[in-house]
């Protein structure tokens, strides 16, 4: 895995600072409908001075779906009622789903206690961290470290999730709040009031007596390090720099007594606030430079429930879990009036997080999310909802081929290229099926209109047991189905194991009437030397459309963690892929 720069860290780190680039997002959405809406691609293009080119990556998240199994790239830019979400990684979750975001890396928590993931976004790889006991995750420069409280130390893992890079040992137990900053994990020793920044070499550097002891103060990140609140003392303090640089803001006793559940400083130091959540939360502005008033209130209705929030742009954003919306309140020196924006259909449990200078609300569990930024906000669709109740539409001719280049997918190892094929040069006489010059002399084979009645079977005929395969195969062979089948062709990985499955139509088998005789595209990993099962399924047209519209991941496939029931398994083979030439 790449290192991420300093400069990138901090801009993640830090989600408060505002520059001038966040100030244009309007200006690049309006770009990019225009083109959208020509039945164009949005590209960067130039422009005067003062309008900086379209930057598509700055409007996309990635977002957890537990319905679909997947934590997807989500685009601001993609209006209903088209899905948003584009690149997908798999993902098994479950409804507490939770995402720590760090520069370069996400870590998916299952939310049933179980492994952690570990993703790329840049290449789509995934690697599974396994669950410890008392032990926390996080990720410093790139990479996965485990915090481990009774064992007062740090590790640092290395690219198999389970062995050691290094272990820094800690002056004393840690307490319950970290971060990452500056290149740097800063973590408290409640038990001494000290605090301990530790570099991504493994080198700690302890900072004693920073806070009153026996507490465990919130931590959250600057520019270049951390704040950090210690409420017996009234203070806040701001330690940036492998120094660290320290700097003391008295904020009173009084202000700071709480308990709170979150701390924000502003970009410019110049206040400080604190946040309750949970049932009746409320928000406290504390000022730090001595010409900013200090404020207080509710953070929205008595009686609500609300999730952790986030400060952007002297604004507070709160997720507001009893109705399903987000509240909206002015901190900063220029006040304003709270207001409230509904995002999901009903009481949900949301995630808010700010990114690039776009805040985020996504509802882990259900297809809706939202962009908000300086005001301008934009309702996404993650996914499509499943098809209605089943119809059993007649067969129909089947549609014709499809040539449009499908997008490229996750670039992950055992995830399909979508990348056009390319025509691959005829196999060795060995693995081609019999021409028609050379079948056995006979009678005739009989016409489907002859047969009596389907035998439900079906075989691949141009790959045989253990053949080499390429990211880019054709799949041909032969079938004899009732209309009302469909099939599809399915492999999975097998070594190194995978447990996830990848589906993909049989061209023409959409609606049903299969012919005697078929030739579909699919694609399998992006490494050579990877072993794989191809799976050749018969299912019901009705049951093959529900469990597409669940599983889709664009219009070329779809992946699940099993096959889908109700289906019958009429080939298996064996193959190896040789060649991962892109397409």
């Amino acid at each position: 895995m790449d290192n991420v720069d300093s400069a990138a860290s901090d801009r993640n780190a830090n989600s408060f600072r505002s520059t001038s680039v966040k100030r244009r997002y309007p200006f690049w959405l309006a770009m990019a409908a225009i083109v959208a809406g020509s039945g164009g691609v949005a590209v960067a293009t130039a422009g005067p001075v003062d309008q900086p080119r379209v930057d598509v990556s700055s409007v996309n998240a990635w977002l957890p779906s537990v319905q679909r199994q997947f934590i997807g790239r989500t685009s601001a830019l993609v209006r209903q009622p088209s899905a948003a979400t584009g690149a997908v990684v798999p993902v098994r979750m479950s409804s507490g789903v939770t995402v720590l975001r760090r520069p370069g890396r996400l870590v998916v928590f299952d939310g049933a206690g179980g492994d952690a993931w570990l993703i790329d976004p840049r290449t789509r790889a995934r690697q599974s961290i396994p669950a410890a006991v008392d032990t926390r995750l996080d990720v410093l420069d790139g990479r996965p470290v485990r915090i481990e409280p009774t064992a007062r130390q740090v590790t640092a893992l290395d690219g198999t999730g389970v062995g050691t890079r290094w272990t820094a040992q800690l002056p004393g137990e840690p307490g319950g709040h970290s971060e990452v900053s500056g290149r740097a994990l800063w973590l408290t020793i409640p038990g001494s009031g000290a605090i301990v920044r530790i570099s991504a070499s493994g080198d700690a550097k302890p900072v004693a007596g920073l806070f009153a002891k026996g507490q465990d103060p919130l931590v959250t990140a600057v520019e270049g390090g951390v704040a950090l609140l210690d409420e017996a003392r009234g203070e806040v303090h701001v330690l940036t720099g492998a120094g660290p640089a320290h700097r003391v803001y008295g904020i009173g006793a009084d202000v700071a007594a709480g308990p709170y559940t979150a701390l924000f400083v502003s970009a410019d130091n110049g206040y400080a606030v604190l946040v309750r959540a949970g049932r009746d939360a409320s928000y406290r502005v504390a000022g730090l430079a001595a010409d900013h008033p200090g404020a207080a209130g509710p953070l929205g209705e008595a009686g609500h429930d609300f999730g952790a929030p986030v400060l952007l742009d002297d604004r507070l954003y709160a997720a507001d879990e009893t109705t399903g919306g987000l509240v909206i309140v002015p901190v900063g020196p220029n006040g304003g009036s709270p207001s409230t924006i509904g995002v999901a259909r009903g009481p949900a449990r949301l995630e808010v997080f700010a990114e690039e200078g776009v805040v985020w609300v996504n509802d882990p569990n259900g297809p809706d999310a939202l962009a908000v930024h300086n005001g301008d906000r934009w309702p996404v669709v993650k996914y499509l909802p499943q098809s209605p109740a089943k119809t059993r539409p007649a067969p129909s001719k089947p549609p014709p081929k499809v040539t449009k280049t499908p997008p490229l997918p996750p670039k992950v190892s055992d995830r399909p290229s979508t990348e056009a094929p390319t025509v691959r040069p005829p196999r060795t006489p060995g693995r081609t099926a019999p021409s028609r010059s050379t079948k056995p002399n006979g009678p005739p084979t009989p016409s489907p209109s002859a047969s009596p009645s389907p035998t439900n079977t079906a075989r691949i005929t141009n790959i045989q047991e253990n053949d080499s395969v390429s990211t880019c195969e054709r799949v041909t062979g032969r079938a004899d189905v009732e209309a009302s089948k469909a099939l599809f062709l399915v492999h999975r990985r097998v070594s190194p194991s995978s447990d996830t499955y990848y589906f993909y139509y049989v061209s023409g088998s959409r609606d049903g009437g299969v012919g005697r005789t078929w030739s579909s595209e699919m694609r399998f990993g992006t490494a050579a030397g990877q072993s794989y099962e191809l799976l050749l399924l018969i299912i019901d047209v009705d049951d093959a459309r529900d469990f597409w519209n669940s599983h889709q991941v664009d219009d070329f496939y779809a992946a699940a963690n099993s096959l889908p029931a109700g289906s019958k398994q009429a080939h298996r083979l064996g193959v190896r892929q040789t060649d991962a030439t892109d397409c």
